[in-house]
């Protein structure tokens, strides 16, 4: 009978777990589903959300998260092509890029390089497209090509 005290039900996955587990809005999950969360959730952030919402986002990446130790860091920056550095690049879910494209991604979405961590590049990428599309130039270096938003040109 002592096994059962402590036992608690996963309100994410909906598996059995022991000990403390991890708190959203409608109870304790476990740390299986803590591991996935940390993917495509800010800090804390999942701390106010119910377990809805939080399975519907972790259905909604189902794939990224199961490929998410797989993917090996390229060369290069999937979306400008830049080389990437030791240090100073991003993981998104499902791919890499540099700091530069991470932070014209976060100024064209209006958010903080953490959501853009928690992203998908398929997400991202055709933000750039539509920079170009609307007026923005791309401008050429010797070891980069950049996109410039149409709004950073005025």
């Amino acid at each position: 009978m002592m096994k059962l005290i402590g036992t608690k039900i996963c309100v994410v996955c909906g598996n059995e777990f022991k000990g403390p587990g991890n708190i959203c809005k409608d109870g304790d999950y476990c740390n299986e589903c803590e591991k996935k969360v940390r993917l495509v959730f800010m800090e804390d952030e999942e701390d106010y959300l119910p377990a809805a919402k939080i399975r519907a986002r972790l259905n909604k990446y189902a794939d990224p998260i199961a490929a998410y130790d797989s993917i090996k860091k390229p060369e290069s920056c999937m979306i400008c092509g830049k080389k990437l550095p030791k240090l100073m690049h991003m993981r998104l879910l499902d791919a890499y890029i540099c700091m530069d494209c991470a932070q014209e991604a976060a100024g064209l979405l209006h958010t903080s390089y953490d959501a853009i961590g928690c992203m998908c590049l398929s997400e991202i990428l055709p933000l750039f497209e539509q920079t170009i599309v609307r007026g923005g130039r791309m401008q050429a270096g010797p070891f980069t090509t950049r996109i410039h938003s149409a709004l950073y040109i005025r």
